[in-house]
């Protein structure tokens, strides 16, 4: 649903927050490699 997608979007964007904020000197791309498999591992355990 829209909905899921857009709360899932906004979940990756305060991830990518404190991903940032641990790590401020992070390149994006390696950001969004790590947030990659956060999503995995949470789509993983909520089965």
């Amino acid at each position: 649903s829209v909905n899921q997608v857009w709360r899932q979007s906004e979940l990756e964007a305060k991830l990518l927050q404190r991903i940032y904020a641990l790590k401020p000197d992070l390149k994006e791309a390696t950001a969004t490699a790590i947030l990659r498999q956060y999503r995995f591992a949470y789509l993983e355990l909520m089965r």
